[in-house]
């Protein structure tokens, strides 16, 4: 199966905007008429020429041709950061500043571009392989349903509904029959069940962007010094696309309340900070129900999350794996080095340095997962995955992983990374209305 991934790129000035774009399988719409007075507007075109022209105009004595210079580097768009020079490595402390004003605006307005929420529309009757298919090439998730019956994936179906349907609610409706379940990490694993699962499922789901929150308990249980504890326990779960990392979750931005009135927190102003790897992030917290106050049968919850992650990625070719080395590849902000190929008897040994660039030093360790790219070797008409990965170092710019193949030769072999080019911290608020509350024994 070939992997499609499709960006969709456009500028932003401070605003989070949560655009809904459709697809729609079958005959393409005609072209929207142009009126006659509007002419297509010329793009400049991306080239090492161009961004090294008005990088120069940087240092200007104008300010007029400063801002100017500055102003066009931003709208040329990610693409510009492969090409544009490092900050640091400016000697004019008004040059060095600019660039990393470049660098920051241009990597904010990607980061929020890949938070949008596509959609896709398969009109009337359709199959199962369709509807994923589509979800695949309109959404850059990547989604591995090889396991599933054919005659499931092809039997004729309708859509739910009339409306575009976004990621989450295409794997909602495919997981519906209970038949089939979703397991997130770095791509979306579809699976088969013979009979349904005896897991207990979510007591509520929230939506939001590429974000799902789902509360998988709400529960009540009597407290030593009086009144009763409610336990909220929640797994939050964002498109394979994205590869979430750490969760900072700040109790006081939680509320459980029932008709206006807020339960009090167990542990106030706690915090926690969770690592989430390639998955879900699960996490839970207390409140109190004062020995005065009558249990209420259901609550509504709200809160907010902050959680970092990667928000784009690039796939970078290393076709000359004889050396001599390093070998440096460049896209947007990442920097993957190709620092030493060991062949043995029957595996190839490789060693990579990746590297997120202008981050002022700041890498902290736990955005080291982050970094770990997904690798895959072409050799001999086969594609081969790492049998293993191993971080060995880590510094403020990035790390440096060793993987191993199971292939002695590495003549004509072809090296595949795909490494994030852009990690952000993303707010997400989430609400819960009318969740059942339950004796912690209740089944």
């Amino acid at each position: 199966m070939i992997w499609k991934t499709s960006w969709l790129h456009f500028r932003a000035s401070g605003l989070i905007f949560c655009g809904l774009h459709t697809m729609v399988i079958g005959e393409p719409p005609p072209p929207p008429a142009m009126a006659p007075s509007t002419a297509p507007v010329a793009v400049p075109a991306v080239t090492v020429e161009r961004i090294n022209a008005l990088a120069a105009d940087l240092a200007s004595d104008s300010r007029a041709d400063r801002a100017a210079a500055e102003q066009s580097l931003i709208a040329l768009g990610p693409e510009a950061l492969e090409w544009l020079p490092r900050p640091e490595a400016s000697r004019d402390p008004q040059t060095r500043d600019s660039l990393l004003r470049i660098v920051r605006a241009i990597e904010a307005a990607d980061a929020v571009t890949a938070l949008e929420s596509p959609t896709i529309f398969v009109p009337g009757s359709s199959s199962r392989r369709k509807w994923i298919e589509q979800l695949v090439a309109r959404t850059g998730n990547r989604v591995r349903f090889d396991t599933l019956p054919a005659g499931w994936l092809d039997a004729e179906t309708r859509p739910p509904r009339p409306e575009p349907m976004t990621f989450w609610e295409v794997i909602r409706w495919l997981e519906a029959d209970q038949q089939v379940h979703a397991e997130l990490g770095r791509e979306m694993v579809l699976t088969w069940h013979e009979a349904p699962p005896t897991a207990p499922r979510p007591v509520a789901e929230f939506q939001r962007g590429p974000f799902r929150i789902q509360c998988l308990e709400c529960q009540r249980r009597a407290h030593s010094r009086g009144g009763e504890l409610v336990r909220v326990r929640l797994r939050l779960s964002c498109e394979p696309r994205l590869r979430p990392l750490f969760l900072v979750s700040a109790a006081d931005s939680w509320k459980v309340r029932k008709e206006s009135v807020d339960f009090p927190q167990f542990t106030p102003g706690a915090t926690r900070e969770l690592p989430g790897g390639a998955g879900p992030i699960e996490v839970s917290w207390d409140f109190l129900i004062p020995p005065e106050q009558v249990p209420p049968t259901e609550i509504d919850i709200e809160g907010k999350f902050a959680l970092t992650l990667a928000t784009r990625f690039a796939t970078i070719d290393f076709r000359d794996l004889q050396g001599p080395f390093p070998v440096t590849r460049k896209r947007g902000q990442a920097r993957v080095a190709l620092l030493a190929v060991r062949s043995q008897a029957e595996s190839t040994t490789l060693r990579l340095a990746i590297a997120l660039g202008s981050r002022d030093g700041l890498f902290e360790s736990y955005r080291a997962g982050l970094m770990i790219p997904d690798l895959s070797l072409e050799s001999a008409g086969q594609q081969r995955v790492p049998d293993d990965l191993t971080q060995i170092q880590e510094d403020p710019d990035g790390i440096v992983v060793e993987s191993r193949f199971s292939t002695p030769s590495i003549a004509n072999a072809k090296l595949e990374a795909i490494v994030p080019t852009a990690i952000s911290t993303q707010p997400v608020e989430f609400w819960f209305d009318d969740v059942p509350l339950l004796q912690a024994s209740e089944k």
